[in-house]
């Protein structure tokens, strides 16, 4: 009967080391990278002055404001594009 006792003694004690030795994958520290997105500064683009095409405007000044604000739009689309290509 000594002899079970101590037999299971050190059977216990024996798995009890072999456990803390090893120690548990999941019990240590894992360090995990993950990508991180930065946001670019995009560029200050200052908004088109365009001009305010009135009902009371004769044919020809509407005609000459709608050109003059198409080509501002035009202008400011061209600098949004570049200020884009600089974050990509």
């Amino acid at each position: 009967m000594k002899k079970l006792i101590v037999l299971n003694i050190i059977i216990l004690t024996g798995c009890g080391q072999a456990i803390k030795q090893a120690e548990c994958p999941a019990c240590k520290p894992q360090v995990i990278e993950v990508p991180v997105v930065q946001k670019c500064e995009v560029p200050n683009v200052p908004q088109a002055n365009l001009e305010e095409v009135k009902k009371e405007d004769s044919y020809e000044e509407k005609l000459r404001k709608l050109i003059h604000n198409y080509g501002k739009l035009k202008e400011e689309n061209y600098l949004l594009r570049k200020a884009m290509e600089v974050c990509k």
